[in-house]
């Protein structure tokens, strides 16, 4: 009877903690309504990735929570200060315009000209960010391979993304372009961030140059049935089993690259690739690199915002 007695009361505390589940996560629906779930029951947030991938939704909404307010903080403000400088001020960023003679302004043009020459750039700024500063300088200094690369960006995400920084948003119907799962995505030619920039009222769209600290690379490939083969052996099903991999970064592998003859070191000791692209067909990279890829262009998924820092934002049409 005892025996009996315990058990009773174990499957009664089961029964409480589910309800308990249940309970919160109807709290959190309501609060954060989720699309895509119409016709079919909303799962119960009871396991460790599915409280992540959210807690990361709640990040990104901070980032526009964040930019309205700053916005209507600007508007109601501009009799007795400039907005943009309002705006900069709050988030501890300074945009400097840079001179198209500067050195790394003719590097960036070429940079954007090798895979898009029909770009029309209009500006080039200098990003000095202080929270991301302080953030890579203290987390992503010691990693080894640092190289510039391209993310493009929506308008609206662009005061959030200086305030907070690149976010390793999550797989989830609110995000566009994951297609190998949660991470911040980056690319070596231009023509493929470009794909993701949308234009503002103004018509203008923005594409960031970021310094990125890749770390440990597993160079993979995409089979044609999108399964991700590592150069390690390892076939992945899905991003988590990556994240558990040891790397720090995944490079999806393409078939369209920039000539790494023409690589350069900079000043400040991180790579750029300013070399034409080359196009392989499947049998070309196959004999040249020991495997058949089914990606157009290569992709970089870092997993660390500390990784990341963004150091210049290039608008154009």
């Amino acid at each position: 009877m005892e025996a009996a007695r315990r058990d009773r009361k174990g499957v009664d505390d089961i029964r409480q903690i589910a309800r308990q589940q249940v309970d919160l996560t109807n709290s959190f629906y309501r609060l954060i309504p989720i699309a895509g779930c119409e016709v079919g029951a909303l799962s119960v947030l009871d396991a460790d990735h599915n409280i992540g991938a959210f807690e990361e939704v709640i990040e990104i909404l901070l980032g526009f929570e964040i930019t309205g307010r700053i916005l209507t903080a600007a508007a109601e403000m501009r009799s007795s200060i400039d907005p943009y400088f309002y705006i900069m001020n709050a988030v501890e960023c300074e945009l400097t315009s840079m001179d198209s003679e500067d050195l790394m302004s003719q590097r960036i043009l070429q940079y954007i000209y090798n895979s898009s020459p029909s770009c029309r750039v209009r500006a080039v700024f200098s990003v000095k960010s202080k929270e991301a500063t302080q953030l890579f300088n203290e987390n992503a200094l010691r990693k080894e391979n640092h190289r510039y690369l391209w993310h493009g960006t929506k308008p609206e995400n662009l005061i959030g993304i200086l305030k907070l920084g690149l976010l390793a948003a999550p797989a989830s119907a609110l995000q566009t372009g994951q297609s190998f799962g949660k991470g911040i995505y980056f690319a070596d030619l231009f023509t493929k961030s470009e794909s993701y920039c949308t234009p503002s009222a103004a018509g203008l769209k923005y594409a960031l140059l970021c310094q990125v600290a890749l770390g440990k690379v597993d160079d993979s490939r995409v089979s044609a049935g999108r399964q991700i083969q590592s150069s390690s052996g390892q076939r992945y099903k899905n991003r988590s089993c990556i994240e558990k991999s040891g790397y720090d970064t995944l490079k999806v592998c393409g078939l369209e690259v920039p000539d790494p003859a023409f690589d350069i070191t900079t000043e400040n000791g991180v790579s750029m690739s300013l070399g034409p692209t080359k196009t392989y067909n499947r049998n070309e990279f196959q004999k040249e690199f020991g495997f058949y890829t089914y990606m157009q262009q290569n992709e970089y998924i870092v997993k660390n915002k500390s990784m990341t820092n963004v150091k210049y934002i290039v608008a154009f049409q």
